[in-house]
């Protein structure tokens, strides 16, 4: 049985056109039946991010807390 091969991305910026890039090269190594990762860098991970705030739940303890 043949190893299966792997392809790993690092992603270092999180402008569009570097992000859109790397994915679609990740896309096209799925497609080639790669196992595919893609790391994040600290700029990367702006790629991941939503661009609203996102507001935290307030949990018992918060409450306790900020009393």
């Amino acid at each position: 049985m043949a190893e299966k091969k792997k392809t790993n991305i690092i992603l270092f910026s999180g402008d569009y056109d570097k992000t859109m890039a790397a994915y679609i090269i990740a896309n096209g190594a799925a497609a080639y039946d790669h196992d595919v990762t893609i790391f994040h860098t600290f700029w990367g991970l702006n790629a991941l991010r939503k661009d609203e705030k996102v507001q935290p739940k307030n949990h018992l303890w918060r409450k306790c807390l900020v009393k």
